[in-house]
């Protein structure tokens, strides 16, 4: 059994009763029930009750459930209340049919179906398969997507750092391999995007004298540049650099 409450109220032999006692049973009873006028309605939209109990109920209005009315017997039925949501399971059976009826009519094609925000289906060819399944494609020169950048820069007389590839406005430079050399001895070269000055490769010529990043991926932010800068100790020599990159 539970916790019991108001165990002050519970009397005990030759107690004597006084009207202490019987306004302190009223207060439990208004605790309890609440005003006598507002017994008919307990539990409001505000504060409701959590879980209700009941073997039978019998209700002389109306019931609601999660926001909707029960039907009830002898209650009228709109039929407008059931057809939009028919219509929506209709419609979206028919597209479904219509769907499986073009992969049927197309399947010596692999396909893509398209429906737009006016419900037009349409079916775009993508590639021919043949009588085994087996998907007939061509291969792709990955290579022949990539775009290049490359320059000799003499130093003598030239301000670091250098634009080396410019961003079209709203595509990202996305670098794919990288290549630079110097005939510098001391200093430190960088290529790298001008905004946030993300390398995308370093040399320190005291130590090597090139550098080849045959496979990286490394992106930019929209719109932001490629450079080049070097140190001071670099001055007076010349840089090779060659970047393949895609426009994304």
């Amino acid at each position: 059994m539970g916790e019991r409450l108001f165990t002050d109220l519970e009397l005990r032999p030759r107690q004597r009763i006084s009207s202490l006692f019987f306004t302190r049973l009223v207060d439990v009873l208004n605790q309890l029930y609440g005003n006598i006028k507002s017994v008919e309605q307990r539990g409001t939209a505000v504060d409701p009750w959590e879980i209700f109990y009941a073997v039978y109920g019998y209700f002389e209005g109306d019931l609601f459930v999660q926001g909707k009315k029960v039907i009830k017997d002898g209650d009228p039925v709109n039929i407008y209340d059931i057809m939009q949501p028919a219509q929506q399971r209709i419609t979206q059976a028919i597209d479904q049919s219509l769907a499986a009826q073009y992969l049927k009519e197309t399947r010596d094609v692999v396909v893509r179906i398209n429906i737009d925000v006016y419900g037009r289906l349409g079916v775009i060819i993508s590639q021919p398969v043949d009588e085994y399944g087996n998907v007939l494609t061509r291969p792709v020169d990955l290579e022949g997507e990539l775009l290049p950048a490359s320059d000799v820069i003499d130093t003598t007389g030239r301000t670091p750092p250098l634009t080396i590839i410019k961003a079209p406005p709203n595509r990202v430079i996305d670098v794919r391999r990288a290549y630079v050399s110097t005939t510098a001895t001391a200093g430190e070269i960088y290529i790298k995007f001008k905004d946030t000055g993300k390398i995308i490769t370093a040399l320190f010529p005291a130590k090597f004298t090139q550098s080849i990043l045959p496979a990286i991926r490394i992106p930019g932010n929209v719109g932001e540049d490629v450079i080049i800068d070097w140190t001071d100790d670099v001055s007076g020599a010349k840089i090779v650099y060659l970047l393949n990159y895609k426009l994304i």
